[in-house]
């Protein structure tokens, strides 16, 4: 079981720190795989993410927005093709 640390990863590192505890390519290698992803092409998971999306992180500045909501779409629906077993 992993053990907690009393140690916090500072704001600036934790985009690189959860990349790489995540096993997330490097920068130019995510741009070429969700590129050619279009996030607007209709799917069967769209209904649930219209209804979920309104409903989350209300209390966040940027997700309670028409703008975040728009970057939670094309985030979730960029994971949902590149992880098509999970839908």
């Amino acid at each position: 079981a992993a053990k907690a640390t009393a140690t916090t990863i500072p704001a600036a590192a934790r985009l690189e720190v959860w990349a790489a505890l995540l096993g997330v390519p490097d920068h130019a290698t995510c741009e070429r795989l969700v590129a050619p992803i279009e996030v607007y092409a209709v799917t069967a998971c769209d209904r649930q993410i219209a209804v979920d999306i309104p409903r989350c992180h209300q209390y966040h500045a940027l997700l309670r927005t028409t703008e975040g909501h728009v970057r939670i779409w094309a985030s979730i629906k960029r994971w949902l093709a590149l992880n098509p077993d999970l839908r």
